[in-house]
């Protein structure tokens, strides 16, 4: 997932909570050196963030940090109760459309890896991945999602039970994912 070829786009929602130095931190421990990860925080950085995905080189891994929505990845607000939205084009969140037209224009789909850790990730993962496949993409991403279908999950569910079962000082493989995983299930609103 994430590892010394990766580049790394990290994605915060603006509260202070979603911490970019952690995630840098966890980058760096997997062998990403500076210059290849770069963070973005907050709805000002959204235009950014999507061309960020369109032109970055090589294997990518995308991790999103936030609030979410069965539609939207919240940059501002999209706080529980107030997620959802039809509009897809708010200068505040990223909708699941927007985020597919700048995978598809960055192509190589099948060298992206997603962390998505947010309520609702499950619900925006399909839709997603449904607006690929609508658009001719035969090999998607591969998304990681902290939630699963129509529930939320609380405070770094995923991300946090990631921290804890990497292996510091080694890239970060799909198999500490899956060990993060009792973690971050117990972590989901029932």
């Amino acid at each position: 997932l994430i590892h010394t070829g990766s580049h790394v786009i990290i994605i915060a929602h603006d509260e202070e909570r979603f911490s970019l130095d952690r995630l840098r931190a966890l980058a760096e421990s997997s062998g990403v050196p500076l210059a290849p990860i770069q963070s973005f925080k907050g709805a000002a950085d959204k235009e950014r963030i999507l061309r960020a995905v369109q032109t970055s080189p090589g294997p990518l891994t995308i991790v999103f940090y936030g609030h979410g929505g069965k539609n939207h990845l919240w940059l501002k607000e999209g706080q529980h109760g107030r997620e959802e939205a039809n509009d897809l084009k708010l200068p505040h969140a990223i909708s699941y459309t927007e985020l597919a037209d700048a995978l598809i224009a960055r192509k190589d789909l099948d060298t992206v890896s997603m962390l998505i850790d947010a309520c609702y990730s499950y619900n925006f993962s399909v839709q997603l991945l449904n607006a690929l496949a609508s658009k001719g993409v035969k090999t998607p991403p591969t998304i990681i999602s902290s939630s699963n279908f129509d529930r939320l999950s609380f405070g770094e569910s995923l991300i946090g039970e990631i921290e804890q079962t990497h292996q510091i000082a080694g890239p970060l493989r799909m198999q500490d994912a899956f060990n993060a995983e009792d973690g971050a299930f117990e972590k989901q609103d029932f």
